[in-house]
Parts: C-alpha cells; structure tokens; sequence
C-alpha cells in the first residue's frame, strides 16, 4: 500500500485526535443525561476523522475504496447518536424504548453492511473517477440509489435533534439556553458542510469537509462543559417536571382561557373533559364555583375549597398572576393541593385534643374536690392525735407515746401534700392578673410561715435589705409559694445547721433571676435532671419528701413568663433559681 503526503490528512488526524480528547472527558458524565451518547458520538467522529485520512493519504484506488468503507463505520452512527444525545439532554428520553432504539439503528447498521458489500449491489457508488488535489491523487465517488435514502435519513435524524435544540434555547432560562445555543452550533456546522459535499458545492471535486467540521462541534462542547458547566446543570423538561407532580397546575391566560393543564388536575377535578386546553374557564370549571370565584383574582391569593363530588376533596388553593416582561398581566397560574387527609387529621387531633383537655378539667375538679374534702377528716385526725399524745397517754408508757407522735406527723404530712394538690389544681386552672411585686414582703412571709421550722433546725438566713431587692413582675401568693419551698429545701438539705443564702441578680433582657443558696453536699448531675418534675423525691442525707413542691414551682414560674434552674456541684452545695420579667421601665 502506498501513502502520499497530504496536509488535508494531517489535518483530519489532528481533528481524529481532538475528539479523542473531547470522548475521554465525556466518559466521566457518562452516567449523566446525554453523557453517554454524546462521548460515543465523538469516538464515532474520531474513527470517521482518521479513516478520512487514510483514504485521502492512499494512492492506489483499492486502498481508497477500503478506507471509504471504513468510514461507513463511524459516519453512519453521528446521526443516531446525536439524537439520542438531545432527546436524553431534553428530558425526552421516555421515547428511548428499546424498540425505538432498534429501529434508530436500523438503516444505520444496514447501511453498513451494504457499503461493505458494494461491489454485489452498486447501491452505495455506481462509480469511481480519479482525479487531483494539487499533486495528491484523490478519488471522485458517484453514489448510488441507497447512499441518497441513507443520507435522506441522517438528515431527518439530524433536523429532529436540532428541533428539538432550538425548543430548547426557546423555553430555558438564560443558562440552559446558552447551553443549547452552543449545541446547536456544534451541530450545523457539519450538517452544512456534509450538504455542501453531497449536493456538490464543493470548490473541490470529492472533498468531503464534514468530518472538520466535526472539529467545530468538538470546540462547541469543550466551551458548554467549561463555561455553561453542561453536564453539572442538566435541565429539567416541562413534562419531567409539571406532568410528574402531584399537584394540580392549571395556567389561565389573560382572557381566562385555559392554555395548560397537568393530569393532577384532571385527576382532581373529576369534571374536568379529557382535552380542556383552549376552553374559557368558566365553561371548563363552572361545576366547581368555589375555585372559579378565585380565578377573577389579580392579586396572589391562597384559600382551602371543599368539592362535593364523588370522592369528596378538601383542597389548597393557590393563585398567582402571571406577568410578561413588560409588567402588564399575561395570565394566571393555579395549584391545586389535595389536603383531604391533613385536613382529616387535623379534625381528629382536635377532637382528640378537645377530648384530652375535658378529661384534664375533670381530673383537676376531681383532686381538687378530693384534697378539699380530705382536709375536714384530716384536721379531726390531727386534733386528736394531740389529745391522745398529751392527755390520755400515761407518762410511763413510752411506746404509746411514739405511736401518738406517728399519727401526728403522717398528719402533718397527708395536711403538707393535700395543701400543695390544691394549689396545684388552681395553679392548673387559673390566670391571674400579674402586677409588680415587693419581693421583700413575698420572702418575708414565706420566712414567717416556717418560722417553727427554723426555730427547731437552727438555721441561719441572710438575705438583702428591703430596698435592694429588684423589682419584678409576677402573682403575689404565687411567688411566695416557690420562696416557700425553696427555702425549706434548703433547709432540709442545706447542712447541719443549714445556711441559707437568699439574693436576686438583674439580667440582661430585662428578666431578674432569684436564688436561694445552701451549704448543703450539692447534687450530682443525674440528680439534678430529674429535679422540677412531678413525684421526684430529693433523697440527701436521709431526708425524705413527697416529690410534689420543685414541679409546682416550675408550672407556677412557667405560667408566670419565666424559668427554673439549679446549678450544683457534689460538695460544694446548690443555688436553686427562678427567674421573672422586670417591671416596664
């Protein structure tokens, strides 16, 4: 086989490359939508580009002829490849069945074989002309009746896909456009440059310039991937995106004509016929006044409707003007929610709610009206626990006296725990009217009411002056509860004797945080997460209670605007908090 110099070869080598280059950074986006067809199609460029060279490098006619058949290969799947690369890109790709792909390829693979079976047939070349090119000897084909069907074909393919571009560039927003634009440029380049050969407008006798024209498609692809980042933003179709949702999207255009539907709405709105899209709205949905009386809205506007058909439906309606680029009204669009379930739902949490809330006022009204009517017989209780201990127990039965002092005590208690149920019940039920307090006078009482119980511990209480003790906003009889028994646990669990500290500390935000600090072992972290809830008995040094007093603070410092917090450390005692806004200034 013999070979001549020809810059035409070279330069049909170079462009074999060049898309060699282009088909390997494609293979990385294979897996994305148009990736792989379109690294496949310039591999077909690649082999067109370099058996072009080849044949136009040959000097004897039979090596020409070969090189042409070889061409076949890669020129024949440009077409179907570039197809199935827009309609992927596109967002078309539910037409890619496999039948339809089997029939894509059909003429292409036939066409294949016929060039490769030429000299049976004359279907491809009737005949073969030498001619020249400067020195170089080059080869003129006149094609047969199959090459102008083949041909006829790849052009078809070819219009689709650029149809289907330029749809493209037409519907996109401005990113996806330039997307498109460069791909539609890539693609006439060689459609124009293969017409020119074929129809033989070419300066040149039997030189083909299709496959360097390729180069141009190769330059158009490398500036979409790098600058309009091709395949890192694929766009999503129309159909892709509004046909698949599962709300219903109706557009209306200024004279309230319907111009889009999806089937979610069709699904909806059972009424509707199968083909709409052209009809006034009113004619489409006069059975369903509730949604037409929103579609005479300009402003944006949501509401709930409710349609009485077979399959009742509560929906959320969503309307929306749209407007073209002038700013005057172009039409409206209409999205259609289904909200039958959450709808349903949030009757039944209600219902359950309203049901829970009685049961709770019932509950409430019971233990209120317990712990009232329990006091009358606890009170006959404790009186005569102090006749029997010291009137009618003789001085030297010491067991009879301890049993006396028993029943007094468990008394005191049950008195302690019903006492603290009834403020707990009108904690629950009450709002009170909340006014500035004198804090002072609250801590005073609370001080005064045990004042047998410091007495008997011993304790010492250091507190601030009348005057120094901030201002704060809150309910009175409230507010002394919770000094009342942060006071007696800190006296309970404060050391032996206790020493309590009482203070307050203005906070930024305008809240005042009051503290009570003892002296006592402190708690450990585990302890102090279960403090503030209802029947968590403090168990430090041996002291015991009923668990009701630390949750009772909370809900009364809660319904009051505030908070409620300790902070300890084992050994180093505890300051029991709560906090309440500061008066306006």
């Amino acid at each position: 086989m013999t070979w001549q110099y020809s810059s035409y070869s070279v330069i049909l080598i170079l462009n074999a490359g060049v898309a060699l280059l282009i088909a390997g950074m494609l293979w990385r986006w294979r897996k994305t939508p148009g990736g792989l067809p379109l690294a496949l199609l310039m591999l077909a460029v690649a082999e067109w580009s370099f058996t072009v060279a080849m044949e136009a490098a040959s000097v004897e006619i039979p090596a020409k002829i070969l090189w042409s058949k070889a061409q076949y290969l890669g020129a024949n799947c440009v077409a179907p490849l570039f197809l199935w690369f827009v309609l992927e890109y596109t967002q078309q790709g539910k037409w890619l069945t496999r039948r339809n792909l089997i029939l894509l390829w059909l003429i292409p693979a036939v066409t294949i074989v016929i060039a490769a079976t030429n000299e049976w047939h004359r279907l491809i070349w009737r005949d073969f002309i030498p001619g020249f090119i400067g020195d170089d000897t080059t080869l003129v084909y006149v094609h047969g009746t199959w090459f102008w069907l083949e041909m006829a074909y790849a052009y078809l393919l070819l219009l689709c896909g650029a149809f289907l571009l330029v749809r493209a560039i037409v519907r996109s927003p401005e990113l996806y456009r330039r997307q498109a634009i460069a791909l539609l440029i890539g693609a006439v380049a060689p459609f124009v440059a293969s017409m020119v050969y074929v129809f033989g407008f070419s300066p040149v006798p039997g030189l083909d310039l299709t496959p360097v024209a390729f180069m141009v498609t190769g330059l158009a692809l490398s500036w979409a991937i790098v600058r309009f980042q091709l395949f890192d933003l694929v766009p999503i179709a129309r159909d892709t995106l509004i046909e698949n949702m599962n709300d219903g999207i109706l557009v209306l255009d200024d004279r309230s004509r319907i111009v889009d539907i999806n089937p979610a709405a069709q699904r909806l709105l059972s009424g509707i016929e199968s083909s709409p899209i052209g009809q006034p709205a009113q004619a489409v949905l006069g059975a369903y006044p509730d949604i037409m009386a929103h579609c005479q809205d300009v402003a944006e506007t949501q509401a709930e409707v409710f349609l009485k058909q077979k399959v009742p439906l509560c929906l959320d309606l969503r309307l929306s003007p749209l407007y073209d680029r002038h700013g005057q009204l172009s039409g409206r669009l209409l999205i259609l929610r289904d909200i039958t379930a959450r709808k349903a739902a949030q009757e039944e949490l209600q219902q359950r709610n309203l049901e829970l809330q009685q049961r709770n006022e019932e509950l409430d009204a019971f233990a209120h009206t317990v712990a009232h009517d329990l006091q009358q017989p606890l009170g006959i209780i404790m009186g005569y626990s102090y006749l029997l201990n010291d009137e009618l127990t003789p001085p030297n039965d010491p067991e009879r006296a301890e049993w006396t002092r028993t029943i007094h005590g468990v008394a005191l208690t049950m008195g302690e725990i019903i006492k603290e149920l009834l403020l707990l019940a009108q904690v629950r039920k009450s709002d009170v009217q909340v006014e500035r307090l004198d804090m002072a006078v609250a801590v005073s009482e609370a001080i005064l009411l045990l004042a047998d119980t410091i007495k008997d511990s011993g304790a010492e209480i250091t507190m601030p002056e009348a005057e120094a003790w901030p201002a704060a906003v809150g309910y009175a009889p409230w507010v002394m509860q919770v000094w009342l028994n942060y006071i007696s646990n800190a006296m309970k669990y404060g050391g032996h004797p206790p020493r309590v500290e009482l203070g307050a500390t203005v906070q930024p935000g305008r809240t005042v945080r009051f503290w009570a600090r003892d002296k006592g072992p402190g708690l450990s972290p585990e302890a102090q997460a279960q403090l503030f809830t209802p029947f968590t008995r403090l168990s430090v040094s041996g002291e015991k209670g009923h668990g009701l007093g630390l949750s009772i603070v909370k809900r009364i410092v809660d319904k009051l605007g505030g908070e409620v917090g300790v902070e300890s450390e084992p050994g180093q005692g505890s300051v029991f908090y709560f906090t309440l806004p500061a008066p306006p200034e």
